[in-house]
């Protein structure tokens, strides 16, 4: 996996419509929960937090260049394996 800039703002918009949906769905639980005091809004609230996060991790971890001593090592491995 190289840095590729056109699938870094893909995923960048990726992400922030994720974070865009889960912000307003934490929000809308987050009103329901005090208003109602469901136990399922408190659920749907924790959920949403986690997806939004789950969304910026995905990010990051695309972020990460994979370095020629990486390759290499994959490699080895790969040709052990077949040995």
């Amino acid at each position: 996996m190289s840095f590729a800039p056109g699938l870094q703002k893909q995923r960048l918009k990726r992400m922030l419509a994720i974070n865009v949906l889960a912000a307003v769905a934490a929000i809308g639980s987050f009103v329901a929960y005090w208003t109602h005091m469901g136990e399922w809004a408190l659920v749907a609230f924790i959920g949403a937090i986690i997806v939004g996060l789950g969304a910026q991790i995905w990010f990051i971890a695309g972020l990460r260049v994979r370095s020629s001593s990486t390759i290499s090592s994959e490699r080895d491995l790969r040709a052990s394996r077949r040995s």
